[in-house]
């Protein structure tokens, strides 16, 4: 899940209207252009139930009910298909086959405006204006109108509207820790530790043979967390002897010591630059967060940044970073904890069977020089396995059994390889890669894995969140393995100690969310890597935004908005995965 956030923006959360669901919807309006009854409705502009907008099938022209037509011609509604074609043709090629110069389907420009302002008003979707909308994001995902759009409010770069309530916490309801005098608060927003009941056997984490192996992350961007303090006390309370967290936190860092857990540390995104371009501000950072606690903190890992690829980072910065950390370490009293960092299976082209997986080309051109890093000093990949991803994109091939650790029977075969549950495979599929890039003895230690207590459709629900924990922790306490790698236990850690209402979104989960509630466009209002990177092969249509910090360059360079280097042309080809698309109405 990412940590770090460009832009904190976050626009007004929409009441929910009675009920949780729009009103309904009269499906054949008659047009107030053509009268034709062939018409169908769409959307809700701004998610305000108050604007529903139609479109009319027969002079294909959109209009909002209640609003003031505009003057579009006959058919100015519809896109022209040599331009469907065009998009649709792309999501199949690849970098590979195609020129470095060959130009982008061609994808109409358009600003908005808010609504009666005039021309002067700012452009780029920055600044948007006050709105009244009824309605949650979530209420819009359970309508049952069609196919519709969306645009989400700073979409991986603040929460959008709804989005607030989609929780991973473990604590809240899902993992009931009561006896520290939390307020229960199962199904609200976050932060606050959940739900009675006691703790039973299964969230023992020390015991068994492989349960040393289990540990939780522990992220701040939470309104009403407890201190640091009792967060340790509830950690030991439970046996939980590992804890990730996302970047140095004085106050955190303070607590740990001496409680005898285990810590990985990240560094956080926004010190990657000068982790990499500077020797002596490794030096410094490894001072301030890691040599000062010692020996009071045990460090097991340092991340370096957090879901970094995609990113705007490039690799060379990347490893220079790793490089400079692991040397400062070094010279720190001969430290000499494993320096590694995280991904998402996303950078996976294949996957299923697992013995097939490969990094997808993008990738491993970032990967390549960093896993013969990991591989020659023998530290391991950090690695985000989410089975509840692969289930609700596509849940009536991907088996709920399969992705809960209930079947009972093989359900995937892979050669000599029976898989019984999806995350032993996406663990597996990860392995197969570094075997083929050449890491064949880096370790695969899974730094999340969890499911959604809220905010994501029906399975987004504590009781699914609690059997997927439940069993994700007994089958790594049982030191079973994989089939792949039989007996070895997977370093695993449960996402996440406690729901983060502040904690941007992560797109992955979204876009799935979209495709399983047929919502087939989506609006953006800068580009973000991670975004783009979910959006691909999606089959959703994006309005894509310049944001306004980049509108000066825009209008004054041509060059600025070309690809201009390797890294900025595969930037702008990795789009052609992503179907652009503007509403003219």
């Amino acid at each position: 899940m990412p940590s770090d956030s460009g832009d904190h923006r976050r626009p007004p959360k929409p009441q929910q209207a009675p009920g949780g669901a729009p009103p309904p919807e009269q499906e054949h309006l008659p047009c107030p252009r053509c009268d034709s009854t062939n018409t169908k409705f769409c959307y809700y502009n701004n998610y305000n139930f108050s604007q529903p907008r139609h479109f009319c099938k027969s002079c294909r022209r959109y209009w909002t009910h209640g609003g003031t037509l505009r003057d579009i011609p006959v058919g100015g509604g519809s896109r022209k298909n040599a331009k469907r074609s065009r998009t649709c043709s792309s999501s199949s090629s690849t970098a590979t086959s195609s020129s470095s110069h060959d130009p982008l389907p061609a994808t109409p420009v358009f600003m908005s405006l808010a609504a009666g302002a005039g021309a002067g008003v700012p452009f780029g979707g920055d600044i948007k204006p006050n709105v009244n909308m009824a309605g949650s994001f979530t209420s819009l995902l359970n309508n049952t109108q069609g196919p519709g759009f969306l645009a989400l409010g700073g979409f991986g770069l603040g929460v959008g509207a709804g989005f607030e309530d989609v929780g991973f916490g473990v604590a809240r309801g899902v993992w009931p820790f009561t006896e520290v005098g939390f307020v229960a608060a199962a199904g609200g927003n976050g932060g606050a530790a959940g739900g009675g009941g006691v703790i039973g056997n299964t969230w023992q984490l020390e015991s068994g043979e492989g349960g040393q192996a289990i540990g939780v992350n522990y992220g701040l961007q939470g309104d009403n967390l407890p201190t640091p303090l009792q967060v340790m006390a509830l950690c030991k309370s439970h046996n939980i002897s590992r804890v990730r967290i996302f970047s140095p936190n004085s106050e955190v860092l303070g607590a740990l010591q001496n409680q005898g857990i285990e810590l990985v540390l990240g560094t956080g995104n926004a010190d990657l630059p000068a982790l990499g371009r500077d020797p002596n501000f490794a030096i410094q950072w490894v001072h301030d967060n890691v040599k000062k606690y010692v020996p009071y903190i045990n460090f097991r890992y340092i991340v370096i940044g957090d879901e970094v690829i995609p990113g705007e980072i490039g690799p060379a910065v990347l490893l220079a970073a790793m490089q400079n950390l692991k040397t400062a370490l070094q010279e720190a009293h001969g430290l000499y904890t494993p320096v590694t960092m995280s991904v998402y299976l996303t950078v996976l082209s294949y996957s299923n069977p697992p013995s097939i997986s490969q990094f997808s080309a993008a990738a491993i051109a970032i990967l390549a020089p960093i896993i013969r890093f990991l591989e020659a000093n023998k530290y391991p990949l950090l690695c985000h396995v989410y089975p509840y991803s692969a289930y609700i994109a596509d849940p009536n091939k991907v088996r709920l059994d399969y992705t809960l650790f209930n079947a009972t029977e093989v359900v995937v075969v892979d050669g000599k390889l029976g898989y019984k549950n999806l995350f032993d495979a996406m663990v597996d599929s990860m392995y197969w890669a570094l075997q083929k890039a050449g890491g064949p003895n880096v370790e695969v230690v899974v730094s999340e894995s969890g499911w959604p207590s809220a905010g994501g459709g029906n399975m987004a629900a504590i009781q699914w969140a609690e059997v997927y924990n439940n069993n994700l922790i007994a089958h790594v306490k049982s030191g079973a393995g994989t089939p792949l790698k039989p007996g070895k236990a997977i370093e695993t850690y449960v996402f996440a100690l406690f729901n983060e209402d502040r904690r941007p979104p992560d797109p992955r989960q979204v876009i799935a969310l979209c495709k399983s509630k047929n919502i087939a466009r989506l609006r953006i209002f800068k580009p973000n890597p991670g975004v783009l990177d979910a959006l691909k092969n999606s089959g959703i249509e994006l309005v894509l935004g310049t944001g306004n910090a980049d509108l000066p360059a825009l209008g004054r360079d041509p060059n600025f908005s070309s690809p201009m280097g390797p890294e900025q042309r595969e930037k702008i080809r990795s789009l052609r995965k992503i179907p652009l698309h503007s509403d003219r109405g």
